[in-house]
């Protein structure tokens, strides 16, 4: 349970834009073992899954990242912070 829940957690953390190479790596190498587990005989089906899951945990940071700086959402987060300042 601690992969789902690594995953939960993750989706609720800020997006920091200087691990954008670290999500295309881990995406990469979650990929590559996904193949291999299916490759080697006997084949293993709970090493597939495991790496099928980080490999949607990691598309899933892709793409919260680029939502928020090629979408709208960094001028969400930084009206945020300006209306926070305000009433503050």
């Amino acid at each position: 349970m601690s992969g789902v829940s690594a995953f939960v957690r993750a989706l609720n953390q800020k997006i920091r834009s200087n691990k954008v190479l670290d999500y295309f790596c881990s995406t990469l190498y979650a990929f590559t073992f996904m193949r291999y587990s299916l490759a080697v005989t006997p084949k293993n089906y709970l090493l597939f899954a495991c790496h099928c899951l980080n490999a949607g945990a990691q598309l899933t940071q892709g793409y919260r990242w680029t939502q928020y700086h090629y979408a709208d959402g960094k001028e969400k987060g930084e009206a945020k912070l300006l209306t926070g300042a305000a009433k503050g």
